[in-house]
């Protein structure tokens, strides 16, 4: 099966590679940057580098499309305008966000529209292999093209998860949640350290192995019973002292607040009263 990438920044690249160590021909590389798609030949060792995704497009079977969300719709009218033969073709998307439907001039030519999205992150192109194995693919589109994702999440040991269009825009927000939004959230844990007076690699190494802990918690237990800390027993004073020092660094504070808050659905997930939450709930909501 001929492969080609349009799009080959860190998503990409890592998954062209991926695709090629495990048997599949890469036939083409583009990029809007012709330097972007040079350095995925270097990664991936093979594939033609072309300038029009048109071309790239003509170059195989199946169209592994890893661009920016917002440039998905430019690049399908491109693609449409172009002359090549649908029938036999695969289109995928790896957008978590976007159906499958912003291809839909490309199912006119005849060709099969999908999305198959890795809820992983990639921290560069030449993210290994191993990355995305045991990893899920969110897959979405027509059947045909939902099929050969499944053949290609499976053949690079990822699970593939089937996912109609309605769900993917909250799929992908729980993926942003998860994933995305822990990093400001760790840079203000940073930031309050800093306000303590610990530097950042301290407090780096002080945080890192907390998180890490907490992680092998969530991996084994539900989020209920995964919470730990002062909002998990309740703990008024601590939490009240906390929200007073949080006060010399306002951004922490109001992340302190807003996740507390949902902390404390967790506790009562537990069986806690509603009663005895509420006086911590007020608090958080500075009643």
């Amino acid at each position: 099966m001929k492969i080609a990438v349009i799009g080959t920044g860190r998503v990409g690249t890592s998954l062209g590679n991926s695709l090629a160590q495990a048997g599949y021909e890469i036939a083409g590389l583009a990029d809007a940057d012709p330097a972007a798609a040079r350095r995925a030949r270097r990664i991936i060792g093979r594939g033609r580098v072309f300038r029009d995704p048109v071309a790239a497009l003509r170059s195989a079977e199946v169209i592994l499309i890893a661009v920016p969300d917002d440039a998905l719709a430019g690049l399908a009218s491109v693609l449409q305008a172009g002359e090549w033969d649908g029938r036999g073709k695969t289109l995928l998307h790896t957008s978590g966000a976007a159906p499958a439907a912003i291809l839909a001039p490309l199912a006119k030519r005849s060709a099969a529209v999908g999305s198959m999205h890795p809820a992983q992150s990639f921290p560069t192109p030449s993210t290994p292999a191993s990355h995305v194995r045991g990893v899920i693919f969110g897959l979405e589109g027509d059947p045909a093209a939902v099929r050969k994702a499944k053949i290609l999440v499976r053949s690079l040991g990822g699970r593939p998860l089937l996912l109609t269009a309605g769900q993917k825009i909250l799929y992908h927000a729980a993926c942003v949640l998860a994933s995305n939004l822990f990093v400001p959230l760790f840079g203000l844990a940073v930031e309050t350290m800093a306000e303590a007076g610990i530097p950042a690699p301290t407090a780096k190494k002080a945080l890192l192995p907390l998180v890490e802990g907490t992680l092998r918690n969530v991996k084994i237990l539900d989020a209920e019973n995964a919470l730990t800390g002062p909002l998990a027993r309740l703990d008024y004073e601590t939490v009240a002292r906390q929200m007073r020092a949080l006060r010399r660094v306002p951004r922490a504070r109001d992340a302190y607040r807003t996740i507390g808050l949902a902390a404390l659905e967790l506790v009562k997930k537990r069986g806690i009263p509603d009663a005895r939450v509420k006086r911590l709930r007020a608090l958080l909501e500075g009643k």
